[in-house]
């Protein structure tokens, strides 16, 4: 997988040239946590961008409450990047084939961090 820096220069580079942000200003508002290290969870902007250009996305509806400890496991071990979509029925959104199949066969969030835990 490419670093956050190398996605988001992929990504710039497949938008319309009207209008681009600067690589710096788009690491800032499309990820939650810009560092190098931070996840690879999307904002909305992220998110709106990987919509725009027909990225591939898996949503899943969470069944559980979105503890701290769980945003935390999510953040570290997921290897794609993800958005989540609150409101009154949460929706993980995966924008990599390889870990939505495994939670689709998992079919729990938290059966499947167990899984990434030991991965």
């Amino acid at each position: 997988m490419p670093s956050k820096q190398q996605l988001t220069q992929q990504l710039l580079n497949q938008l319309p040239a009207d209008d681009l942000p600067s690589l710096e200003h788009a690491l800032k508002t499309w990820w939650q946590d810009p560092r190098d290290d931070g996840g690879l969870r999307l904002s909305l902007w992220g998110y709106d961008v990987f919509k725009f250009l027909l990225i591939e996305q898996y949503e899943f509806e969470f069944l559980k409450v979105l503890s701290p400890s769980l945003l935390m496991t999510l953040n570290r071990k997921l290897d794609c990047p993800y958005y989540i979509r609150a409101g009154k029925t949460p929706r993980l959104i995966m924008f990599g084939s390889q870990q939505a199949m495994m939670y689709a066969m998992y079919g729990d969030l938290e059966k499947f961090l167990g899984y990434l835990d030991r991965t």
